[in-house]
């Protein structure tokens, strides 16, 4: 929240959030007659405070109205009116309360909704309303449903395409979407919980549920090397049976920890497709609340098949105590390759050649990893090379954007040129997620896009030198050599 305040000459300067704060703070110290002045302020303030606090609120509970989005609370020169200010906290409240409720509703119907986290949800329906937009203005029968095939293809792995866009064709006649383009925006969520359940219904697809009753594992993984957890993960949690980003809750450092309202989409994800494993990847950086919520979880509600606490530091595992211990024998790295491998991840993906490249400056990385891509491009004119900077700004959606390419393209390099200050953790899950499951992810705008089946691709990873923020990263230890 900020405030812009103007001087007599019509100079304006503006105060940020913690400027506010502290301003307001100082107020405690003024003299009886200048509090007096100020409190028509002050109650604004308080007024103005809630406000935002209920903005904020219908941010993370992911109301597409409320993402990015900037709201002036007074256009009147002559200052602020506290009735005004009054009018506008009912209708966000009211806005919060009817959200929170269309939410739920459409969540306990589609239960498969669940499979997304806020920001994923958000990206499907503005998908989905672009979609049916554009093929409203084209005057148009038939819906372009490729923007929001990554999306369907997480949540319906197995299913069959054809059948698919069968079932959403079907559900676009039903509902009479195209007719009334100017609804869409508004009941876009329950829109995109009709769909999702005539796809159910089409397919004959349900939540498989697990017949016993489900269990929760502590792994304290504190002892080992972030690779050596990594390989914990796949081996002994999930037995090579390569887990989809929906399985895994990852923190990674106490400022690298999902919004709060994700992680309770993950416990009720982790209550209702009891079949699964979950996961959830350094419990020990969890902030308090997470921590209280998750104990409520695990002792009242239904728990999965498996629900794998690993604890990556020895820091709170005092307060699962009443969680059973898993005893696990960590696999050797040669078994682990061995066991991924047979996986054919590259094969899955159409990559067909992942190479590192490390050294220290000078040692000619970059200029070999040009040659060989050059060799590639000579020899196919229907070929693309692209460099990807991996640094402190780097997100998967800088990736994708790289390789938008159209449909001649049969050939692409990729050189990925890793900076020592680069965003590690957004590389390491993205790879991830990539070789493991297909899926191009950016958690922050809620994108899910996949590699082109259509492309045979040769990926280059350029490691600037042999140093510990850099070398201990498992993605850079053994990603590489599978």
């Amino acid at each position: 929240m900020s405030l812009y305040y103007s001087f007599e000459r019509g100079k304006e300067i503006k105060l940020g959030s913690d400027d506010v704060d502290d301003m307001v703070r100082g107020f405690s110290f003024l003299g009886t007659d200048q509090k007096v002045i100020l409190a028509p302020f002050l109650k604004a303030f308080g007024i103005a405070t809630k406000i935002h606090e209920e903005r904020i609120e219908l941010r993370d509970n992911g109301h597409p109205q409320y993402q990015n989005s900037e709201k002036i609370l007074n256009d009147d020169s002559k200052g602020v009116k506290e009735e005004v200010l009054l009018h506008i906290l009912e209708d966000t409240q009211k806005d919060l309360s009817r959200w929170k409720e269309t939410k739920e509703k459409c969540l306990e119907r589609v239960p498969r909704l669940l499979l997304f986290n806020n920001s994923q949800l958000l990206g499907f329906m503005r998908r989905t309303l672009d979609s049916l937009v554009s093929a409203s203005k084209r005057g148009d029968k038939v819906v372009n449903w490729n923007p929001i095939m990554p999306y369907l293809k997480l949540i319906f792995s197995k299913e069959d395409w054809l059948k698919i866009v069968e079932s959403l064709n079907l559900s676009v006649q039903k509902l009479k979407l195209l007719e009334r383009v100017d609804q869409l925006e508004e009941r876009i969520l329950d829109i995109c919980s009709e769909l999702i359940f005539d796809l159910q219904e089409h397919l004959g697809v349900d939540i498989e549920q697990f017949g016993d009753k489900g269990t929760a594992l502590v792994y304290n993984a504190s002892r080992l090397t972030e690779r050596q957890q990594e390989i914990l993960l796949l081996s002994d949690v999930y037995s090579y049976e390569i887990p989809l980003p929906y399985q895994l809750f990852e923190c990674y450092s106490t400022s690298m920890v999902p919004q709060l309202e994700d992680f309770r989409i993950f416990l009720k994800r982790a209550s209702k497709f009891t079949d699964l494993k979950f996961t959830i990847f350094g419990v020990n950086f969890l902030p308090s609340q997470y921590k209280e919520e998750l104990v409520k979880m695990l002792l009242d509600e239904t728990l999965p098949r498996e629900l794998a606490l690993i604890f990556t530091q020895d820091i709170s595992v005092e307060m699962f105590t009443f969680v059973k211990r898993a005893d696990f024998t960590l696999q050797s790295e040669n078994d682990f390759k061995k066991a991924i491998a047979a996986a054919n991840l590259l094969d899955n993906c159409k990559i067909k050649t992942l190479q590192h490249v490390s050294g220290r400056p000078g040692d000619g990385k970059t200029t070999y990893i040009a040659s060989e891509a050059k060799k590639i491009i000579n020899n196919n004119p229907q070929s693309k090379f692209v460099i990807v900077s991996v640094n402190e700004n780097f997100k998967p959606s800088m990736f994708h954007e790289k390789i938008r390419f159209d449909d001649t393209i049969t050939t692409a390099v990729v050189h990925f040129n890793i900076s020592a200050f680069g965003s590690f953790f957004s590389f390491h899950q993205m790879i991830r997620r990539l070789f493991f499951s297909g899926f191009l992810i950016d958690d922050e705008i809620g994108d899910i896009e996949m590699l082109s089946p259509t492309i045979s691709w040769t990926i280059y990873v350029e490691i600037p030198c042999i140093i510990p923020q850099i070398s201990d990263k498992p993605v850079i230890e053994y990603l590489p050599l599978i």
